[in-house]
Parts: C-alpha cells; structure tokens; sequence
C-alpha cells in the first residue's frame, strides 16, 4: 500500500431478515518508520567531562538512561558528566514499539595524579601553647606541575567534608598554624593534607576525581593561662587581701592536671582552685603570682599595692526624714589628717550618685568624738520615694578618697517631722530665750532646732501640749524651727 492516506471499505452484512447489506467507510493514515539515531560530540573521555547527547527519529519523544547526571533526560538532547565506564540508552516508543539505541562511553587512560603518603602525614606540636607555630608535614608527596597541596583545619575527624555539621575553619597552602585567637580553643580540632588539581587561585580543587586526602591530624589549641584576682584593702586594719585562680592552659582542658603556682605564695592548684594572701598594713608594695602547667605553658600576674590603715574611725552614719528636707548625720572618733567629707546622693538608685555637699573636717589631728550633721534640702524636692547617701572621706596629705558609709531614707515608709513656727522669742535675764510655737504639740515629741548655718542647737524631748518651751541658746536667728 503506498504512502500516504488510504480509504479501506468495509462491508458488514447484517441479518435483517431479508437480503440487505450494510455498508461503512474507514481512512487510515499509513506513513513510514523514521529509524531512531543516538550520538555523542565525543566518547572518547576523560572523568568528568561534560559531553553532549543527541537523539533523533522515532516517535519525537525520548527517554534517556540512567537519568542521574543528565541534564534534561526526557529531551532529545541533552548533557552527562560520566564519572566512570558508562553506556546510556535512548528510547523512543512508536505506538507499541520501543525504539532503543545505547550509547558506551570510554575513557581515555588520564594522566599521574598526585599521591600523598598518608601514614607519613603528621603535626609538629599537637597540643600547642598559646603562641606556638604548628606544622603540619608531609613526606614522599609526588605532585605533578599542575596540582596544588593545601592544609585544612577544621572539626571531622574523618576528614568528611560533606558530613553533616562539617565546620571549614581555616586553609593554608603554607604549613603553619598559630592561633590568634580565631580559632576554638580547648576543643579538639583536625588538619587534613590535601592534593588535587590545582585551581586558578592556586588551591586544590575539592571536586578533582582524583583527589587525595590524608587521614585527620588531631589538634587542640590551648586555652591561654590568665590569673582570675579578686582583691581588696581593709582600711579600717590597713589589710590587703588576695584571693587567685588560674584558668586557661592544660588543667583547663584536662581537670585532672593542674599548675605549678611561684610568686608570693608556692603551691600547687587545680582548674578554679582558690589560694588567699594577706598583706599587713604597707608603704606601696609589690606582689605577684606565676603558673606553669605540664605543657610548658605559663600565665603570670603582678600588681603594685598602697594599703595603709584609714586615720579615720567612724562611729555612726544615718539620717531620718525632716519637713524640710532630709537630715544626715555621723560621729568619728579618730579623725587624724582629713580633709574633707564628701556626701554623694542618688534617688531611687544606688548607681547613679551625685555630689550633694563637701564638709570640712573639724580638727585633722585630734583622737576625740566629732559630730557633723547636713540637711539634703532637694531631697523634698526631687519627690524620691528613697534617696540612697555615700559618705566619703579625703586624706589630707596622700589626696585619696574613701568610701566610708551608706544610708538610705525613705520618705513615705519613715514619719516626716512637723514645722512648727515661732510666734514669739522672749530672751531671758539668764541668757537664755523663751519660744513660744503657733500650736501645741499633740503628743510627746523630740525636738530638733537648727540655725540657719543648718547646725543642730537643740535636740530634746518636749511634752505633750506644751507651746511654750525655754532654750539655753542665747545666739538663736533662725525664725523658723523643726520638730
């Protein structure tokens, strides 16, 4: 039958009971078989390349095989990286037919690569000190003109770089590793030898089918050794005392082993482990302390000291709350070579203090009571629930500062003493005054009189309902007093 459409008649003769025939007419379209062709731009390789594929005739439609690494499998063409000895299969189906062609693919024997001597692979210092320089070495390394050997530092110890979790932390096409304090310390970290191709920048290429990687180096970059110090001077006995630890080196990283501890005291300590010095009262002294651990590894610290015995012995510090304001007070009973008293105030807070007021000492040679008292009058005003107070005194010939004493008041939680006004002040044969207060008093009640300096002339009980009151202060000014 030629090529081409064709019409076929197709006669049925039905039984209709009598002589009839019925007749009916199908086309077919007949054409001919394109044989199906599969090529290759080469197939003469080496591992890796990338090749082209092709396929032609048959139904139109393809399905290359294995489909892994394949570009587009279900296109006529398409692209393969063959990594081994490979034959891909082409098929094409034509109603029930299954056009097939296969497509082998050899390679070409590829040049020496290079080869490590993995055994002979190793680490100069595989727990270094801090500062140390590690290299890393190999021996009988066979290298061709156009491959590369790096150093990679990193944390699988099977040298895994697609391991789940795998940490890249540093290479080197040099040899030597020192930690700046980049890397991890402490922690157990590996160096692998690798050779491969050389990429343009000079490193391995990673994806080289003939790649060579040495077995894990292990390495643990040690911790530096830092002494921990906490130290302070006891003014009050003129006692410096120190209290040390060391931590970093290798106890550190191994808790069984510890330091070597020279200087002001000879012992031997673990990890955290405390020694206590004491340092009796001193003109500017010079202290200091050494540690050594097994590996070699050393921290050391030193420290000049001035810690004398305070000429100041201060007996009280307090305040309670006044209508006008709030009212400090404090006693010595040594005070030799001060300056000056500082007061320092903070509401509500004990971090942000500022300077409310500097006093001057009484007598800086004396050994007797001396009493100093100070009204805060913004303490009112700054509307503080609790206003926090820092006494500080200042020696007279070094210049230095010391925090003597804290308080606190609290205006709402402590009662706030009433003002009274004087109506009338009555001086007396004797020398002394009598006062008479606008109102009488509602219960017994201590009574605190000031001048306008804000010093204290009067402090005592008065009884209930009493307006009238007399004072032995023949100098009173002030017309305004507080209860």
């Amino acid at each position: 039958m030629a090529e081409g459409a064709e019409s076929i008649v197709i006669n049925f003769n039905l039984p209709l009971g009598c002589d009839t025939s019925f007749f009916q007419t199908a086309t077919l379209n007949i054409e001919d078989l394109v044989p199906l062709t599969a090529s290759a731009d080469q197939t003469l390789i080496e591992p890796g390349t990338i090749v082209t594929l092709s396929a032609t005739g048959g139904s139109g439609q393809y399905k290359w095989m294995p489909s892994v690494g394949l570009g587009t499998p279900n296109e006529a063409t398409t692209t393969a990286i063959p990594l081994a000895t490979t034959t891909y299969t082409v098929q094409s189906i034509v109603g029930s037919c299954i056009l097939e062609k296969r497509l082998p693919f050899l390679f070409r024997p590829a040049a020496p690569k290079p080869t490590l001597l993995l055994a002979l692979f190793r680490l100069t210092k595989p727990m270094p000190a801090p500062g140390d320089i590690v290299a890393a070495t190999t021996n009988g390394t066979l290298l061709q003109a156009e491959d590369a050997l790096a150093f990679y530092l990193h944390n699988n110890p099977d040298s895994d770089f697609n391991a789940p979790g795998f940490y890249l932390i540093r290479f080197e096409l040099i040899r030597n590793f020192a930690n700046d304090g980049s890397y991890p310390y402490n922690t157990t970290l590996y160096i692998t030898a690798i050779a491969a191709d050389s990429l343009s920048n000079g490193y391995p290429d990673l994806a080289d089918q003939c790649i060579s990687i040495s077995p894990a180096a292990p390495i643990v970059f040690l911790q530096p050794i830092e002494p921990v110090i906490n130290a302070y001077c006891d003014y009050s006995i003129g006692l410096y005392t120190v209290v040390a630890s060391f931590k970093g080196g290798y106890p550190q990283y191994d808790n069984t082993s510890t330091y070597e501890v020279a200087g002001n005291a000879t012992t031997i300590l673990a990890y955290q482990e405390t020694v206590e010095l004491s340092f009796q009262e001193a003109e500017t002294f010079l202290w200091g302390l050494t540690a050594t651990d097994v590996m070699g590894c050393q921290g050391a610290y030193s420290e000049e000291v001035l810690c004398i015995k305070t000429p100041l012995d201060l007996l009280t510090f307090s305040g309670k709350p006044l209508q006008n304001g709030n009212q400090l007070d404090w006693a010595t009973a040594t005070e030799q070579n001060i300056d000056f008293y500082t007061l320092k105030s903070s509401a509500n807070s004990k971090n942000k203090f500022e300077t409310i007021a500097q006093i001057e000492a009484k007598d800086n040679t004396t050994t007797n009571q001396n009493d100093y008292q100070f009204i805060d009058i913004d303490a009112k005003a700054l509307n503080a629930t609790t206003t926090y107070y820092q006494l500080f005194s200042t020696d007279a010939l070094s210049g230095q500062t010391q925090l003597l004493a804290t308080a606190s008041i609290n205006r709402q939680q402590q009662q706030v003493g009433n003002t009274l006004k004087i109506a009338a002040i009555t001086p007396l044969t004797d020398g002394s005054n009598q006062l008479l207060f606008n109102q009488a008093t509602s219960q017994a009640t201590q009574l605190s009189v000031y001048d306008v300096s804000a010093r204290q002339v009067v402090n005592q009980t008065l009884r209930k309902a009493l307006p009238l009151l007399i004072l032995p202060c023949p100098t009173l000014v002030a017309a305004v007093f507080t209860l």
